[in-house]
């Protein structure tokens, strides 16, 4: 019963903190940007809204669904509205704080069903390494067949920032000492815990490998593969299909 009442509390959390971001970023915008928003959501087809809405909802499931295959090997056998409900509550604790969600999934798991959290986030680094091979994939396709539009993002938007950006810091002796002392800071906090915590850390990273290397003993393999598929394909089709909500 108390876990039920946390995970209700953690969903009115999480959910106020989605909501009041959006709240944020509405109220940051201009007259004009506001009118634009208004005029978007008056003159939308709500009907392909609805039909991404349905899509992305169905790849988070296939998630869910997936998540059981690495749960197996590892002797957890999460109910599928549990194991939704983490994937879920990881979305949306994204939305507050970017990759919490990553400790958040396996957090609920450890309260529905007391898996360590160990083998749950092994289980979430695995699913990570998958998600960026297909996204390895799909940026390959992508520079195959745009890569003289992406050439000039590339440099507006990605190099020149971070030129720009590196050579502030190289050029502002507060800043370069400001950014030696936190690297200085955290090798030496290294060196200082790790004897303290030595003990708890060899047990969570054991957990951790056990939880990692579970993809190994995924009975299925091709079936992992052609959910991890759907998954992507789900939510291509999910910004695909709702650019159809506008003229």
């Amino acid at each position: 019963m108390k876990s039920k009442a946390g995970q209700i509390i953690q969903f009115i959390i999480f959910f106020g903190l989605g909501g009041g971001l959006m709240y944020w970023q509405f109220n940051g915008f201009s007259d004009e940007q506001r009118e634009q928003f208004n005029a978007g959501l008056r003159n939308s087809d709500y009907f392909w809204f609805v039909v991404a809405l349905l899509i992305g909802l169905g790849a988070h499931l296939m998630r869910a669904i997936r998540w059981q295959m690495l749960l197996t090997p590892l002797g957890h056998k999460i109910g599928l509205g549990t194991r939704l409900y983490a994937v879920m509550m990881g979305y949306l604790a994204n939305y507050a704080f970017l990759r919490l969600g990553e400790v958040i999934r396996p957090g609920v798991l450890k309260t529905s069903d007391d898996v360590p959290m160990s083998e749950s986030i092994g289980t979430v680094v695995v699913e990570r390494v998958v998600d960026m091979l297909c996204l390895g994939v799909i940026f390959i396709l992508v520079l195959l067949f745009q890569f003289a539009a992406l050439e000039g993002l590339f440099f507006e938007y990605v190099w020149n920032p971070a030129i720009a950006k590196f050579s502030g810091i190289v050029g502002s002796p507060v800043k370069l000492t400001i950014l030696i002392a936190v690297v200085l800071l955290l090798i030496g906090g290294f060196f200082f815990l790790r004897h303290r915590v030595k003990g708890k850390a060899k047990a969570f990273f054991i957990g951790l490998k056990d939880g990692v290397l579970s993809i190994r003993k995924v009975k299925n393999p091709v079936l992992f593969v052609v959910q991890s598929l759907l998954i992507w394909l789900g939510y291509y089709l999910a910004l695909y299909v709702v650019f159809f909500c506008f003229p």
